[in-house]
């Protein structure tokens, strides 16, 4: 069984926010109230909206497929640096997700090595995320690839302010 990582297409959109869908549910639904998972979901991972960032020039989606079929994406974006990044150059990675029936298959290393790869190529200085500060597998697996926490921000899930770790790896 080998990942095949590649750009998203812009007829993916409706199989990439199912995936989304599904993970970001699978994962965080334990936590929060079903309005607030529902009103998330249908504001980010609706075709549409998934189209629109695959269109935008300041996003790259890349998808993880096995025999075709769309397993985990990743998607990074220039965006305003959170302060403690200073004057860096960087990219955020805003999504990794990989279907639970494929963890520990290597498919997130597959698309976090594809993320990495992509900045280097843009000769940044720092590829950095967020991470919900209650999704300890997570934060292990972005540590093990050197990612280190500089800080802190809050991700609003409906009515529910969340803290996320900033987590930022040093690419020179």
């Amino acid at each position: 069984m080998s990942v095949f990582i590649r750009t998203a297409k812009k007829e993916e959109a409706e199989a990439i926010g199912k995936l989304a869908a599904e993970t970001f549910t699978e994962t965080f639904e334990w936590y929060n109230t079903a309005q607030n998972m529902r009103e998330y979901n249908n504001s980010h991972f609706k075709p549409n909206h998934i189209l629109t960032e695959i269109e935008d020039k300041n996003s790259i989606l890349y998808v993880a497929l096995i025999d075709e079929v769309i397993i985990g994406y990743a998607k990074l974006k220039s965006s305003e640096a959170p302060e403690e990044l200073g004057t860096l150059s960087h990219i955020e990675i805003e999504r990794l997700y990989v279907s639970k029936n494929f963890h520990d298959k290597k498919v997130g290393l597959a698309l976090m090595n594809t993320c990495i790869e992509t900045a280097k190529q843009k000769n940044l200085d720092v590829i950095w995320l967020g991470v919900w500060e209650h999704n300890p597998r997570a934060i292990n697996f972005y540590t093990r690839m050197g990612f280190q926490k500089f800080g802190s921000h809050i991700f609003q899930l409906g009515d529910d302010a969340q803290t996320d770790y900033l987590m930022k790896l040093n690419l020179k």
